[in-house]
């Protein structure tokens, strides 16, 4: 198996069932880094027309509803407005730190190769595939992939919740603009209902004519918003549970380690027994670079992305909070805007949680590393475990902008913010 790993190159080593999933949703975004430069610059251009040409017919009407002080329609406009810039702050991301995000691919490739067995393997497959699973969850909410997610373990069960209440917001969603119509074949009023656009849009055209084109237009944008969050949530997934997973296989380097301390001692004399730790010693401390590496490389390509994420998605549940909390007149709205809220209250924990994750398994690495008897080992060997743990006595952290930690605290910061603005936006109505 280590042979396999180590004779592909990065691209063949994505070709894997675990990682197939993420290599597609690249390549049919343009951000895979071993496509050409021609397709890559098309497809990213395509993606980029799709929503610019959605995106202007947006800024109008929504000046328009300023310029007539319909504070109301603002607040509609918002939602799909700033979903829209979350999606080109990923896609400018992606240019930006592109060579990142490939160096960050080959690290992971170079992580597999090298790994020293076959039960080290065993874990980073382990690993993989929960974040395989995972991934698959967040897209779905079949009953078949619903139960091999909870076998896995207690906390993908979250993942279960979020998968639903994002399926089911899409859907209904893009189904809306339909409502008047089904209205209208199952209870017939004396004249047709008021039919209602996908997105708040101004082309200077008669809606009702163009009805069937506006919306397909504006259902291109949506869908091309909505797969560039999955293509990123879904890559930043993937990196995560990598590194969680190397984090594991450090845990298990270090208690053979342990292990083989004694048994050499006994078959070797103390000189060979010295030499055979400290190069086992030597072999962890440089995965453990690797894995810091790693880390780094997830921080440095993601980090801002993640600030202006969290800002939006803030003001989003603020501003949707609103909407369901005024509309309860308009039911079939007020459920649009309930989901689009509670949606993106779960998006919002997903990427905390996954942060949280890795502080998680860093801080029980540094446990290991603490319980095992570092006493034992001979002297050179004690200052190679002392680095180490001194290492180690900070957990590694993924951040937003170098200024808010992706972890469980964060979240509730932000849930609280966003309570406080709806509420101070409440009291101005």
């Amino acid at each position: 198996m280590l042979k396999m790993y180590a004779s592909v190159s990065t691209d063949e080593f994505f070709n894997d069932r675990l990682f197939r999933l993420n290599k597609t949703f690249l390549k049919v975004y343009g951000r895979w880094p071993y496509q050409s430069l021609k397709i890559r610059t098309s497809i990213v251009g395509i993606m980029w027309i799709a929503i610019l040409t959605v995106v202007i017919p947006e800024v109008i009407y929504f000046k328009e509803v300023i310029d007539a002080k319909n504070w109301n329609k603002v607040v509609d406009c918002l939602t799909a407005l700033i979903a829209t810039y979350g999606s080109f702050i990923f896609i400018a991301n992606s240019i930006v730190q592109f060579d990142k995000m490939t160096q960050t691919l080959e690290e992971m490739h170079r992580n597999w190769r090298n790994v020293g067995d076959d039960k080290e393997v065993a874990i980073l497959r382990k690993h993989a595939k929960t974040g395989k699973m995972l991934i698959l969850v967040y897209l779905c909410k079949t009953f078949i992939i619903i139960r091999l997610a909870q076998n896995i373990n207690v906390a993908i069960d979250y993942s279960t919740y979020i998968s639903d209440l994002c399926t089911g917001t899409i859907t209904f969603f893009c189904t809306i603009p339909f409502f008047p119509f089904f209205m209208d074949i199952i209870s017939p009023l004396n004249e047709s209902r008021p039919v209602t656009n996908l997105l708040q849009v101004q082309y200077y055209v008669d809606e009702e004519q163009y009805y069937i084109p506006i919306y397909l237009h504006g259902l291109q944008a949506a869908l091309a918003v909505v797969y560039t969050f999955i293509t990123f949530d879904s890559y930043f997934i993937m990196l995560v549970e990598h590194a969680c997973g190397m984090f594991s296989v450090l845990g298990y380097k270090v208690q053979s380690i342990s292990r083989l301390n004694y048994e050499t001692i006994i078959l070797n004399s103390w000189r060979q027994h010295e030499q055979f730790i400290s190069a086992k010693l030597g072999e962890t401390i440089r995965f453990h670079w690797d894995c810091l590496r790693f880390i780094s490389l997830i921080e440095d390509s993601l980090t801002i992305a993640w600030l202006l994420q969290l800002f939006l998605n803030m003001i989003i549940i603020s501003v949707c909070g609103v909407q369901t909390i005024t509309r309860t007149n308009e039911p079939v709205h007020m459920l649009q805007f309930f989901m689009n809220t509670t949606s993106t209250v779960f998006r919002l924990f997903y990427i905390c949680w996954s942060g949280q994750k890795i502080s998680n398994h860093s801080n029980q690495f540094y446990s290991i590393l603490n319980n095992i008897p570092w006493y034992d080992f001979p002297q050179k060997s004690k200052k190679l475990l002392l680095l180490m743990m001194l290492r180690s006595s900070s957990p590694c952290y993924i951040t937003a902008g170098k200024m808010l930690y992706l972890n469980f605290d964060t979240y509730c910061t932000l849930m609280k913010t966003s309570m406080s603005y709806l509420t101070m936006i409440l009291s101005t109505q």
